[in-house]
């Protein structure tokens, strides 16, 4: 689906197993681990909280 759309595979299905076989291969490659999303807090989603 992914290629069909001109996509990567993590865009259509981050948590699919071929994207993270090649999230893994990457990293092995690179010697680099995979970059950890952090999940947006309330105080980044309502800037005025950042008080």
């Amino acid at each position: 689906m992914a290629a069909n759309n001109g996509q990567m595979i993590g865009e259509v299905a981050a948590q699919s197993k071929a994207a993270l076989a090649i999230d893994a291969l990457a990293a092995s490659l690179t010697g680099r681990k995979p970059v950890e999303t952090k999940k947006a807090s309330l105080a980044d989603k309502f800037p005025f909280l950042k008080r």
